[in-house]
């Protein structure tokens, strides 16, 4: 996930090695996620490229300057940055915006009624990531910018929680990808993006990652 600021900076939000192929004039990103694309980003292509038939780019692109957590402005307006281990992937950015009673949450926060993306099997750490920023709704924040979707309130939190919550008994149950993703999308017959759960479980069971 990759968002924006002026002078066409780019910043990588999630440890995923698809989103550091892109071009731009200069790109952003914590350490730990640059350290996951050098270490495992040509592999992983590989790998999707093997299995989707070349549709992805031959070589990722590295982001090329770090990304400190803290407090930056960006057109007068304050961004709080932090990394946190272990979501929905190995490592993220969440940002917030305080003055604006904004959250940045990228793919640890899907809309109601939507699959998660279950890639990396970190679920009671990625449910207890959720409580944590759910607090924030006490602090001011109405407002969470995700990764997939229009902006959504606070109140899809539980609703995020209670699907990983079940994907994990799924998770648990199931020793092939195909039979996580039938188990999990009959669990949530009407949920939209249901052809996301097939793909979740391919580098949940380390066919499309190492």
């Amino acid at each position: 996930m990759v968002f924006c600021a002026p002078r066409r900076r780019a910043k990588t939000a999630l440890a995923h090695a698809e989103n550091g192929c892109f071009w731009t004039d200069t790109i952003y990103a914590l350490p730990e996620i640059s350290d996951y694309i050098r270490v495992n980003g040509q592999k992983i292509l590989d790998a999707r490229n093997q299995v989707f038939g070349n549709g992805l780019a031959a070589s990722p692109t590295l982001p090329e300057h770090d990304l400190d957590e803290g407090i930056m402005m960006v057109g007068g307006i304050c961004f709080e940055v932090k990394k946190v281990p272990d979501g929905e992937s190995d490592w993220q950015t969440i940002v917030r915006l305080p003055d604006q009673g904004v959250l940045f949450a990228f793919d640890l926060v899907f809309p109601q009624e939507t699959h998660l993306f279950t890639v990396a099997g970190h679920f009671d750490h990625w449910i207890s990531l959720l409580q944590q920023l759910k607090t924030l709704s006490a602090q001011g924040y109405d407002t969470i910018l995700i990764g997939h979707g229009l902006p959504v309130g606070f109140d899809v939190i539980d609703g995020n929680v209670a699907y990983l919550e079940t994907a994990k008994v799924v998770h648990a149950g199931a020793d092939t990808p195909e039979d996580y993703a039938t188990r999990l999308k009959a669990a949530y017959p009407e949920y939209y993006g249901a052809p996301w759960v097939d793909f979740s479980s391919l580098p949940l069971y380390g066919v499309i990652n190492p």
